[in-house]
């Protein structure tokens, strides 16, 4: 997934260094999603059941990924793995299963249907925020709060995150349905759970930052919404968010580990599988299973005729595909 950065984001702010290696070979399979367990202390996850295992790729900052069919309408390739939310401070934790690991946008989204923690909302002086964050293939809308992420055997603290679809929340303003975007608001729309956006960005809008983006303080663009919290869709108003409290990839937050992330799977023949085991491997050269060996780097790099920064180009010379997503 793939959504505006500067705007949004893809599903599928500020840079930071994360590089991503695909390890092996990833063929065709196909993506799920289930309903929430809980637990008393953060952890790495569940271990996904079914499919190949990948090399042992073991250690303090790995947890598992599948490709599985738990959702049968559910995109092909679609990785999901586990992760655990503590109410900020405390050990009252609850892990999510079937949370699709997204490298093309930042932040955790959690369907709020799954998720029985009491979250503290994130607010500026207007009331509390909401955001309106969108896709390619639809949006999402609900509450921002605060929560200590549990990926691996690390901890984010006190990373703000989305709360899609809550019912205690504000029904979506007309400017975010006015997209025309599908709102995914149950794990059945949305193939998952929820999204962990590992992306190239810390913030997942950058030009919701009046810091980065001045304009942003007299024309914020319509992701991120100053709520009062008896408000309906009229009273939600568009504002401007500073980094601190926009929705975080909560990898840079890790206390260590946090430059990075690699994705590595076991090679399938050339049919595909209906579902494979990988591993979930955080940080670049900071440990003894992350090192880039012989890899060749490819650094993103600024686009003028998009005015965009972090962006891959290369030339294509065979026949154009019927289809691409970008």
């Amino acid at each position: 997934m793939t959504a505006p950065q500067g705007t949004g984001a893809g599903r599928g702010g500020r840079w930071w260094a994360l590089v991503l290696l695909v390890g092996l070979l990833l063929l065709p399979g196909c993506g799920g999603g289930s309903s929430p367990s809980g637990g008393s202390s953060p952890s790495g996850g569940s271990s996904p059941t079914g499919g190949s295992p990948a090399a042992s790729i073991t250690g303090p900052n790995t947890q598992p990924i599948t490709v599985n069919t738990t959702f049968a309408a559910a995109t092909i390739n679609a990785l999901l793995t586990s992760v655990t939310l503590c109410v900020p401070g405390t050990t009252t934790c609850q892990t999510i299963p079937d949370v699709l690991v997204d490298t093309g946008s930042s932040g955790v989204r959690i369907v709020a249907s799954q998720l029985r923690l009491p979250l503290p909302p994130v607010s500026n002086e207007s009331g509390p925020l909401g955001e309106c964050f969108p896709f390619v293939d639809g949006a999402v809308w609900g509450p921002v709060v605060t929560a200590d992420v549990g990926l691996a055997e690390a901890q984010a603290l006190a990373v703000p995150l989305q709360l899609i679809a809550s019912p205690d929340f504000a029904a979506p303003p007309t400017a975010c349905t006015r997209r025309g975007l599908p709102l995914l608001d149950t794990p059945q729309a949305l193939h998952a759970n929820g999204i962990l956006g590992v992306g190239l960005f810390v913030e997942d809008c950058r030009a919701c930052d009046p810091q980065r983006t001045p304009s942003a303080a007299d024309a914020p663009p319509a992701i991120y919404f100053s709520c009062s919290s008896d408000s309906g869709p009229s009273l939600c108003t568009p504002t401007a968010v500073p980094l601190p409290d926009q929705v975080q990839n909560p990898v840079w937050l890790l206390p260590r580990d946090n430059n990075g992330v690699l994705i590595a799977l076991p090679p399938l023949a050339p049919d595909g599988a209906a579902s494979v085991v990988g591993t979930l491997i955080f940080g670049i050269g900071t440990a003894t299973n992350n090192g880039l060996g012989s890899a060749q780097v490819y650094t993103s790099g600024f686009s003028p005729r998009e005015k965009a920064n972090h962006q891959f180009w290369f030339l294509w010379t065979g026949p154009l595909p019927s289809t691409n997503y970008r």
